[in-house]
């Protein structure tokens, strides 16, 4: 099986952009005044999804580098 950089992986970049957002939402405080409370656990509900559909989907092993630039011994 290759072996893709981890800067390739949709998983790991959705992940991250959802730690960001969630981080700039914490700091912030912008989006909860203006949101209802259940739209919180719908949205929660959703990443779970996405994060199981991107995970199934995954066709490639992550790593540091791509395979090709790894040397075998």
């Amino acid at each position: 099986m290759r072996k893709k950089v981890w800067w390739k992986s949709k998983t790991i970049l959705t992940n991250l952009g959802i730690g960001v957002v969630t981080a700039l939402e914490i700091r912030l405080d912008l989006l909860q005044p203006l949101l209802p409370v259940n739209l919180y656990s719908i949205v929660s509900i959703i990443l779970v999804v996405v994060n199981v559909f991107l995970r199934v989907t995954t066709h490639s092993r992550v790593g540091i580098r791509a395979q090709d630039d790894v040397s075998r011994y």
